[in-house]
């Protein structure tokens, strides 16, 4: 599936980018709120969680695209596990995402990300892997809402993202 999403991107990416002119974008910083749904084997382990999140942009010139940086914070709820009639309690999860990656902007403020790097984490119950996160958004009067996959390879974890950013023009 995860091959499958990243294909589908890339080919989204290059025919609608044929036609795409170079927008107008600013340098911003963005404080981020997001709720995040655990799905695959994470959905077993812990419950929704929430992320506090921060990033950075970076167009680059004559061109449809950016550099991106983003850091924060995430915290996932703890869970009651019931197996065989034994109840069984996880821990809470605290993870702090350190990713770098590029946005595309498809029209004028439809926009594409896809970012790389590690989370790392600080809790128990929780291990440092590396996280791929593809994400759709929609960039409109400084608010950009948008929805995003996470997939962590150190321990299988999965969650999407629903949540909202709001830039500041930092130059």
């Amino acid at each position: 599936m995860k091959i499958k999403l990243t294909a589908s991107l890339i080919i989204f990416l290059f025919v609608f980018g044929l036609t795409i002119q170079a927008q107008r974008v600013k340098q911003t910083i963005a404080p981020e709120f997001s709720v995040l749904l655990p799905v695959g084997t994470a959905s077993q382990d812990v419950g929704i969680g929430f992320g506090l999140n921060a990033q950075a942009q970076f167009p680059i010139k004559r061109s449809a695209f950016s550099i991106l940086a983003r850091s924060g914070l995430n915290i996932f709820t703890a869970k009651t596990i019931n197996i065989e009639g034994f109840q069984f309690n996880t821990k809470s999860t605290i993870d702090l995402p350190f990713l770098v990656g590029g946005r595309y902007y498809v029209s004028k403020g439809l926009h594409t990300d896809l970012e790389f790097g590690v989370l790392v984490g600080i809790s128990n119950s929780a291990g440092t892997a590396f996280d791929f996160s593809p994400s759709l958004g929609y960039s409109a009067g400084g608010f950009d809402p948008f929805v995003r996959f996470s997939s962590n390879f150190g321990t299988g974890g999965s969650f999407f993202s629903f949540g909202t950013r709001y830039q500041f023009r930092i130059r």
